[in-house]
């Protein structure tokens, strides 16, 4: 979508953002984090990305021990947040949508699901 497609009028719908086929130059990536797992949020999946809670919810634990807890529909970053823990406590797999800035033009607009790291 095109700032001149958008209707100030209309609500957006975030999810038809994160699925709809993306611009050149974005990559999109799904990451579904099982019960009980824990991945580093340092990994390069995550640097400049936003991050959309598809379905479940997820714990983002920062160095200082502060935690936020993000369900279904939130849309977050990592950034400012080099060691943080990505948490499913739940008793649900968490599904993840990652959009961010490909790193070289021509970039297929999906890449392959992250792998998860402990």
């Amino acid at each position: 979508m095109t700032a001149e497609e958008v209707d100030a009028d209309q609500p957006v719908d975030l999810w038809a953002s994160f699925v709809r086929p993306l611009p050149e130059g974005f990559t999109r990536s799904v990451v579904t984090v099982g019960v009980g797992e824990v991945l580093s949020g340092a990994t390069a999946a995550w640097q400049g990305a936003l991050v959309l809670v598809a379905s479940g919810a997820i714990d983002v634990d920062a160095p200082d021990g502060t935690r936020f807890r993000f369900g279904t529909g939130a849309v977050l970053t990592l950034a400012g947040l080099p060691r943080s823990r990505i948490c499913n406590r739940s008793t649900h797999v968490a599904h993840l949508v990652t959009v961010r800035r490909s790193d070289a033009v021509g970039h297929p607009s999906v890449e392959p699901p992250v792998t998860p790291s402990v």
